[in-house]
Parts: structure tokens; C-alpha cells; sequence
């Protein structure tokens, strides 16, 4: 099990990169998280989406 502190390092990196990050590496790290921190990157990358189809992408 990876450390609160590490998942909180790992969401970091994903949050910072996920536009140029590759898909393997992207699940890489997305599955060294536990459910809460994947449930907060799946609910941050929806966020992004929705807001990049309407044109309200203020990263």
C-alpha cells in the first residue's frame, strides 16, 4: 500500500501532467492510488472535459 502522502504526491503529478502524460504512464500511477484518491481524479478529469466543451478551461 502506498502512503496518504505518496497518493497525494501521485494525484499532484497526474493533476499537473495529465495533458501531456501517456496512457501507461497515467495508469501507472492512477493504480498505485486507493479508491478515494482515483475517485478524486476521475471527478477532476470530468471537471476538465466538461469544462473544456464549453470552453471554460482556466487550468
Amino acid at each position: 500500500m502506498v502512503s496518504n502522502s505518496k497518493q497525494k504526491e501521485i494525484v499532484a503529478k497526474i493533476m499537473n501532467e495529465i495533458e501531456i502524460m501517456d496512457e501507461k504512464e497515467f495508469e501507472a500511477l492512477y493504480y498505485q492510488l486507493d479508491i478515494d484518491h482515483q475517485k478524486f481524479v476521475d471527478g477532476a478529469i470530468r471537471k476538465f472535459a466538461v469544462d473544456s466543451e464549453h470552453g471554460n478551461s482556466d487550468k
